[in-house]
């Protein structure tokens, strides 16, 4: 009888610090993987910011060009006119 109580002594002993070392094993893997996925996130914030920048500097050319190709235009419509 006393092996019994043993037995289950052990059992139920044994199935719950089998789920604690299960819970801190996942919680391990669970914390680097999201910090991986919180590096991965940073850099593809930093790629999101770099395109960003690209495009104002794109946009800031176009607005540029624009501007020269109104004024050749311009300069154009007027050299015209005075030939008339």
């Amino acid at each position: 009888m006393s092996v019994d109580i043993l037995a289950l002594a052990l059992l139920f002993g044994f199935i719950p610090l089998l789920v604690f070392i299960f819970v801190v094993v996942m919680a391990l893997l669970g914390s680097s993987r999201s910090r991986k996925a919180a590096a991965m996130r940073q850099e593809e914030v930093a790629v999101m910011r770099d395109i960003h920048e690209g495009l104002v500097r794109l946009e800031q050319r176009v607005d540029a060009l624009e501007t020269l190709l109104g004024d050749a235009r311009a300069a154009s419509r007027s050299s015209r006119a005075g030939e008339r």
